[in-house]
C-alpha cells in the first residue's frame, strides 16, 4: 500500500546547493565496523586538521550552512575530534556528531561538548555487524539505544537523535524503533531512516565515456536483490504507530518534481501521550524567520529548546496542526503541568536510477561535502575517489527469450 499524502501540499524545504541547512565534513575512513550497507571504503586514514580547516574555509566561501556533520567513518576514532569540533564552533556553526557509537563513553562525550558539541546522531541497526549485539533485530537493540541516550541525557545539553539504514528484510522492523522513541521522547529528539541503495547489477556504469567496473566501489552487497525500500513504505510503517500523521515537509529529487526525497514529520506530546503533530506552516516559519535574522537555514535545536514553553507555544499562531495539538495539551492540563516535546522523524530515499538511466539524486542535499575544491554528495563520493567523477549509468540491453 502507497501513503497518501500530497506531496505539493506539504513544505518544500528552501534547501540548495549554496545555501543550506547543513554541510557533510569526512573527517576519517577509518571504521571500526563494517555495515552491511556501508558506502565508503575503510582506508583506515585520518585527515589533518589543517586539511580539515581548508576544508571548512571552502565550505564558508562555497555554502552558506547552520551546522557541519562530522562523519567518516568513524570519527571518534580520530586523535584530534575535539580540535575539529572546537574549530566548526569557532567559525560560528552547530558542530554535529555522526557516529556509530561503539567507542563512546562518558569522558569522551564530555570533553566534546566542552569543546562545543550541538548534536550527536548515533547509527544503530541491526546490519552493522556490531560486537557484542550479533544477530540481534531492531527491538533487541532498543537496549543499546537506550544506553546512549541516558548517556547524553547525563551529559546534558546535547541533542540526541539515531540514524537506522533500512532493508527490505528490516522493514516490518521500523515499528519497533518508532514505538520505542514515542515512549522515550523526553530523550530522543529525532529519527532519521536511511532507505539502503545498492549499485544495481542492471546498469553499466561510465566514466569520463569509459566503462568501468563499479564493484571497485563500496557500493555492491554481496548479495544483492534490486529489492527496494522507498518513503512511502516506511511512512506506512510510522502510521501503525500514529494512525493520523502528517508529514510537514520534503525535499524532491534533481530529475523528478514528484519524487519525495527527504521528508519530515513533528511529534508533539511526551511519554504520557501524543498531542499531535508540527504541520507545514510551522515549519516554513522556523525557516523564513530564520534566514530572515541569521542568513542561513534553520537545522537543529538544543534539547533545552524542545519544551513547550519555548517556540511551540507560539506556533499556533501560524499553523494549524500545531494549534491542534496544543488546544489537546491545555484540555488535559494539569498541576503541576507536564513537559511537552517535539520529536522530528525524517526518512531519506537516496539515488534512484531512472529507466532510461537518469539518476533522481537529492535536490538541495544537505549531505554535500568537500572533494578537490568542490560540493559533491558525500554518499557517492566513492565515485570520486575511485574514477575521478560521478559515473553515468545505462541499464544493459536485456535478452528476451521467444519461443515461436
Amino acid at each position: 500500500m502507497k501513503s497518501l499524502f500530497d506531496y505539493t501540499k506539504i513544505y518544500r524545504l528552501p534547501w540548495n546547493l549554496a545555501d543550506n541547512a547543513s554541510t557533510w565534513l569526512e573527517v576519517t575512513t577509518a571504521c571500526d565496523l563494517k555495515c552491511l550497507g556501508c558506502y565508503r571504503e575503510n582506508t583506515g586514514l585520518h585527515k589533518k586538521v589543517q586539511e580539515l580547516e581548508k576544508e571548512l574555509e571552502l565550505i564558508k566561501k562555497l555554502r552558506k550552512t547552520d551546522s557541519i556533520a562530522i562523519a567518516g567513518g568513524e570519527p571518534l576514532l580520530h586523535p584530534d575530534l575535539e580540535k575539529i569540533v572546537f574549530l566548526i564552533k569557532k567559525k560560528g556553526w552547530k558542530p554535529c556528531l555522526v557516529t556509530n557509537g561503539n567507542v563512546i563513553s562518558e569522558d569522551i562525550l564530555t570533553r566534546l561538548k566542552k569543546a562545543g558539541l550541538y548534536k550527536i546522531s548515533f547509527h544503530v541497526d541491526s546490519r552493522q555487524n556490531r560486537p557484542g549485539w550479533e544477530n540481534k533485530n531492531e527491538s533487541e537493540l532498543n537496549l543499546l539505544r537506550r544506553q546512549y541516550a541516558e548517556l547524553v541525557k547525563r551529559i546534558g545539553g546535547i541533542s540526541c537523535n539515531f540514524i537506522a539504514t533500512i532493508y527490505p528484510e528490516t522493514l516490518n522492523e521500523i515499528g519497533d524503533i518508532v514505538l520505542w522513541a514515542k515512549k522515550n521522547i523526553a530523550l530522543v529528539n529525532a529519527l532519521h531512516f536511511t532507505c539502503h541503495r545498492a549499485a544495481s547489477y542492471d546498469c553499466d556504469y561510465f566514466a569520463n565515456g569509459e566503462k568501468v567496473d563499479i564493484a571497485k566501489t563500496a557500493y555492491l552487497l554481496p548479495k544483492a536483490t534490486g529489492e527496494k525500500v522507498d518513503v512511502f513504505q516506511i511512512v506506512d510503517k510510522f502510521r501503525e504507530i500514529y494512525p493520523d500523521l502528517e508529514p510537514c515537509a520534503y525535499l524532491n529529487g534533481t530529475e523528478k518534481a514528484d519524487s519525495v526525497k527527504w521528508l519530515f514529520s513533528g511529534i508533539i506530546g511526551n511519554d504520557q501521550e501524543v498531542y499531535g503533530y508540527i504541520g507545514s506552516a510551522a515549519l516554513e516559519f522556523v525557516q523564513s524567520f530564520y534566514h530572515f535574522f541569521k542568513g542561513r537555514y534553520f537545522s537543529t535545536l538544543r534539547p533545552s529548546r524542545f519544551g513547550i514553553w519555548s517556540w511551540l507555544s507560539w506556533m499556533w499562531i501560524f499553523d494549524y496542526l500545531s494549534r491542534q495539538a496544543l488546544q489537546k495539551y491545555f484540555k488535559k492540563l494539569s498541576f503541576p503541568p507536564q513537559n511537552l516535546y517535539l520529536q522530528m522523524i525524517s526518512v531519506v530515499q537516496p539515488i534512484d536510477i531512472l529507466p532510461d538511466g537518469r539518476q533522481d539524486m537529492c535536490d538541495g542535499c544537505p549531505d554535500q561535502t568537500i572533494w578537490r575544491g568542490e560540493l559533491v554528495y558525500s554518499c557517492r563520493l566513492d565515485e570520486y575517489l575511485k574514477f575521478g567523477c560521478l559515473c553515468n549509468t545505462c541499464f544493459k540491453e536485456k535478452v528476451i527469450d521467444r519461443k515461436d
